[in-house]
């Protein structure tokens, strides 16, 4: 698909687009500005591993079990009902704890309905949590006692030994063995003191490192701005949703019953070539166009030509018929695509071009030809000639226009298929024909009826009018599979109500020619 292509649809489409935009907006409006704005307030902590000296894998493993013995430790019921006790609440606002990636820092996020409450919660959890961690530090060093104490005990002993000693290196004579035995306790004694003093010493690095492990590094302050998205944020974004998904839906729409928009798709759906492109045609000259809208005249002329070299309606050598081309039906897949209108004005254009032309309001069911020529519907008619209740020549009425005649369809039958493809329908066209050069047959919707099919078998040609706003690829696709169906031989294709620069090619310089009225 080309971009144009995918713009057409869009712009054929763009009712779907507008009201799935606006129905986004007008919800997520409604909720936006229904939802109560949030605060949140974040205090950050530092955690420093104690007792690693070097960062190894090991150590990594042991940061997260950290954190995550800090995450569980500021949701635990300890720390909860102390911050409700200093803070005097009876709930805590909802919060979380989590590591801020490839850092040593948590983040404290506390989120409720009132700023102040956010940051006091944040900054009260933040402090319970490193006295916690101070806590249970302390009770480690509790436990450490014992091993003071026989430290102390083993200082004692060398206390005692030493005086020993020297009491005994100062008699006379000295009592070496004893002293010898001395020595050597000492050194044993000095040693486990050595021992046990440098195992206390690390005990207490450790245990100030495990207290200093947990750090308040950023202090939560009051937030000025909700954390939830501002209403206009969330409007525009939601309306932005509803435009993209109108665009989507406008597309599965377009796959589901996909329309007519370039030349080239209308050509190779109908399986005709474009003969004629009408423009829109103002109001009060649809009934004529060659009163006084010179765009649509112009449009008219052009399918008037296109029509006469084709048909060969001048009756040029080489016919394989006695009549080929004169009995012309105009038809259209379904109602309202504006083929009575094309029909009256292409039969005004040939009158215009000095040829004997009869119009037949072929549409029994809902006949429009009458209206437009201002003519009575009740009297002589199709509808009485074939059923032998008046003659051709009898229904066969003028319309104010040289070399233009009109027969009106009549009142409705039940049975107008029927009559449509009867041997008398037959007689009648060649009976026309010896009276008109062209026989234009207006008959009715394809897919509405049948009557147009069974006319169309007893034409030369059948000239398929489309409007691509209205009208959807499948429909006139359908359309074309009826008339293949009995053999039909479609001429072309007229598209009406088409952009008036696309109906000629230099619009404005045919709006020159036209002789002023």
């Amino acid at each position: 698909m080309e971009t144009s292509r995918y713009l057409k649809i869009l712009l054929g489409r763009r009712w779907i687009v507008l009201l799935t935009t606006i129905v986004a907006g007008v919800v997520v409006a409604f909720f936006a500005l229904r939802t109560v704005p949030v605060y949140t307030a974040t205090a950050k902590l530092r955690v420093v591993p104690f007792g690693v000296n070097t960062p190894d894998y090991g150590a990594y493993l042991y940061f997260d079990r950290l954190v995550a013995t800090y995450a569980e430790l500021v949701q635990s019921n300890t720390v909860t009902d102390e911050a409700k006790t200093r803070l005097g609440l009876e709930w805590l606002p909802p919060y979380t704890i989590e590591t801020i990636p490839q850092t040593e820092l948590m983040r404290l996020d506390v989120t409720s309905e009132y700023p102040e409450m956010s940051a006091n919660v944040a900054n009260t959890l933040a402090q319970i949590l490193i006295e916690q961690n101070e806590a249970i530090a302390t009770r480690s060093s509790e436990n450490d006692s014992s091993l003071q104490s026989r430290i102390n005990e083993l200082s004692d002993q060398i206390n005692v030994l030493t005086e020993e000693r020297t009491i005994l290196e100062n008699q006379i004579p000295q009592d070496v063995v004893r002293i010898a035995e001395i020595n050597q306790e000492l050194d044993t004694l000095r040693q486990t003191y050595n021992l046990l003093l440098l195992s206390s010493v690390q005990r207490e690095v450790s245990q100030s490192s495990q207290a200093n492990a947990l750090t308040l590094v950023e202090r939560a302050t009051v937030p000025q701005l909700p954390s939830s998205s501002n209403s206009r944020t969330t409007i525009i974004l939601g309306t932005i949703v509803g435009f993209l998904g109108g665009v989507g839906l406008a597309f599965i729409a377009e796959a589901i019953n996909p329309r007519l928009y370039t030349t080239q798709q209308i050509e190779a759906t109908t399986r005709a070539t474009i003969i004629g492109r009408i423009p829109p045609i103002r109001r009060k000259y649809r009934k004529d166009v060659f009163g006084g809208d010179a765009r649509a005249a112009e449009a008219f002329r052009r399918l008037r030509t296109n029509l006469i070299n084709l048909a060969n309606l001048n009756g040029s050598t080489g016919d394989s018929g006695p009549h080929q081309g004169k009995l012309i039906l105009l038809a259209s897949a379904i109602p309202g695509d504006g083929k009575s209108t094309i029909a009256a004005n292409l039969a005004r254009s040939l009158a215009r071009n000095q040829q004997s032309v009869v119009l037949v309001d072929a549409d029994m069911r809902r006949p429009t030809q009458h209206t437009i020529f201002g003519i009575s519907n009740d009297g002589d008619s199709l509808s009485n000639v074939l059923l032998e209740k008046s003659s051709i020549d009898e229904a066969t009425e003028g319309v104010g226009m040289q070399n233009l005649k009109l027969v009106p369809a009549g009142v409705s039958t039940f049975n107008s298929t029927e009559l449509l493809a009867s041997q008398k329908m037959a007689a009648l066209t060649n009976h026309l024909l010896e009276h008109f050069d062209v026989v234009i047959f207006d008959g009715p919707a394809i897919l509405a009826a049948p009557d147009s099919v069974a006319l169309a078998a007893l034409v030369d040609g059948v000239i398929l009018v489309v409007d691509p706003k209205r009208t959807s690829q499948k429909i006139v696709d359908m359309a074309r599979e009826e008339l293949d169906q009995v053999g039909a031989n479609v001429l072309g294709v007229v598209l009406n109500r088409v952009p008036a620069d696309k109906a000629t090619m230099w619009p404005s310089y045919s709006i020159m020619k036209q002789p002023h009225n």
